[in-house]
């Protein structure tokens, strides 16, 4: 099984597409603590994105494979799982699952995708979009960024995936086609 779909079995799909766009700066690995040489925990600290607050996760391991995870924030409390979770897995996943990266967004679109044209298949449904972009200037850096939302009833956030979209628009010389042509 590949690490990013151990990750969203862990942490479910919506959470790992909010893991991560979460800014790695913003997640910080505290310590390894190393129970028998087998079983770890790692201790994180993680800054909220909207209020000036820090969240503790906690994930312990046993194998290489992830047993139990904690995290500080309200939604844990509800759901037992949180995009903080899935933001400390995939920046450390290296570490916590012990492989190499391979083939990273190899297909974590294309799997949500294709689970969501096979619930779908036959249904038409009208598909939202809204894109926000904004200019950047502060002291450390600055730049043009674009927010890319996307869903059927509820909008998720898709901006890491927003590159793939102007690259295929660019590729195809300035068409990019949805549906029946």
């Amino acid at each position: 099984m590949q690490t990013d779909e151990k990750i969203i079995n862990i942490v479910g799909d919506d959470n790992y597409i909010k893991g991560e766009n979460y800014y790695p700066e913003n997640i910080k690995l505290q310590k390894i603590i190393h129970l028998t040489k087998k079983n770890k925990i790692y201790k994180f600290e993680i800054e909220s994105e909207r209020i000036n607050r820090i969240y503790n996760v906690d994930i312990t391991t046993q194998n290489d494979e992830v047993i139990l995870t904690y995290c500080s924030c309200p939604q844990f409390e509800k759901e037992n799982k949180c995009k903080h979770i899935a933001a400390c897995l995939i920046k450390e996943q290296t570490k916590i699952f012990n492989e190499e990266k391979n083939q990273k967004n190899i297909d974590i679109s294309e799997k949500i995708f294709n689970n969501l044209l096979r619930n779908n298949l036959y249904e038409k449904q009208q598909l939202n979009l809204e894109l926000e972009l904004n200019f950047n200037k502060n002291y450390y850096n600055s730049g043009l960024y674009i927010k890319f939302k996307i869903g059927i009833d509820k909008l998720y956030s898709a901006s890491s995936k927003a590159r793939y979209f102007f690259d295929v628009y660019t590729e195809n010389e300035g068409e990019l086609s949805f549906g029946k042509n």
